[in-house]
Formats: C-alpha cells, sequence, structure tokens
C-alpha cells in the first residue's frame, strides 16, 4: 500500500469516512439458520446473535473507506484527462496491493457527500437518486 502512495506524483488529501452498519438482516438471517439448526450449531448461533447485537448495540460495528483526493493539474483543459489517467493508474496500483479500488463516479460521489452529511441515516438508507449533476471541484491556487 505504501508503494502505491509513494508513487503518487500530484498534490493529493485521504480522506477517511466511518458509518455504521446495519446488522439487523444479519441478526435476521442468523435467527433463520438456529431454528433448523442442531443443538451444537444452535449454542454457536446464539453466540454470532450475541456478538453481532453487542456490536449494534455500542455502535462500534463501521464501516470505513478511505478516499484519495488528487488535486486538478494547472492547465484545466489539458489537466482533467491527465487527472482521470493519474486516479486511474493509482486505482490500479491500490488494486495490485491486494485492496479493493476504484475510481469514484457520480453515484459515488453522491454516497460520499450523503455518508458525510447524514452518518447515522447512510447506515440504513442510500442517497437519494436524482438527476442532479454534481459539479466538479476545482479548488484554486494548488
Amino acid at each position: 500500500m505504501l508503494e502505491a502512495l509513494n508513487g503518487i506524483d500530484i498534490p493529493f488529501q485521504i480522506f477517511i469516512t466511518a458509518k455504521p452498519v446495519d446488522l439487523d438482516g444479519y441478526i435476521a438471517q442468523l435467527e433463520a439458520l438456529k431454528e433448523d439448526a442442531n443443538t451444537k450449531r444452535k449454542r454457536l448461533l446464539e453466540q454470532y446473535i450475541k456478538t453481532a447485537s453487542r456490536k449494534a448495540a455500542s455502535g462500534k460495528a463501521l464501516e470505513r473507506n478511505f478516499y484519495i483526493i488528487c488535486s486538478m493539474i494547472k492547465d484545466k483543459k489539458a489537466g482533467e484527462a491527465v487527472l482521470f489517467e493519474k486516479a486511474r493508474e493509482i486505482a490500479s496500483n491500490i488494486t495490485s496491493a491486494a485492496l479493493s479500488s476504484n475510481v469514484c463516479d457520480e453515484q459515488d460521489l453522491r454516497e460520499l457527500y450523503f455518508t458525510f452529511a447524514h452518518p447515522v441515516q447512510s447506515a440504513v438508507e442510500r442517497s437519494p437518486l436524482d438527476n442532479i449533476k454534481l459539479p466538479p471541484i476545482y479548488r484554486e491556487g494548488v
């Protein structure tokens, strides 16, 4: 992973989000499995259910996402194409380090904005879908 980050030759920042994970579906699935299980398996499933319930109640069941935010190159016309190429290269390098990565599209950015603005609600609901095109984020003087 460090090799992938060290290879980035444009300005970047790392942004980390954490949102609660809804474990209700997982717990319900374990409950359903418990009904048809033998005694030994039933006890094991009960332990899993208790552990998942404690995690959910404590708020410690979190999904963490890491974002690498790259700055635009000075020449905006040529810079956007170069920036997307660099983003694809970074994602490829991270994937080759056995981690999941992709270049964010508009829906991914919408999910990120929703998670950032509504962290608790984002655990049980996806971001609203609409046809509003998100503007590119430019920062002058970088």
